[in-house]
């Protein structure tokens, strides 16, 4: 509901929404939910938010994990 608000109100609303990332955060190819800001346009853009280096090597765990079910999965 919240999303559908930000984008029906024209909000520059910061949410947590997945989106295939392309690049962003060292992540190609697999979607996770990280912030982004969210308006009638829909994802307007992904926010770069400061990650400890344990933080970032978790993420990127999650993003490997991921793209490992993918093939599995054969997607």
């Amino acid at each position: 509901t919240r999303i559908v608000e930000a984008i029906l109100n024209y909000e520059n609303a910061v949410l947590p929404v997945s989106i295939v990332h392309r690049g962003q955060h060292g992540i190609d190819s697999v979607a996770l939910s990280t912030p982004s800001i969210v308006n009638a346009t829909g994802v307007a853009s992904v926010l770069d938010v400061p990650m400890s280096v344990v933080e970032q090597h978790q993420l990127q765990a999650s993003a490997e994990a991921l793209c490992r079910v993918q093939t599995d999965l054969g997607l």
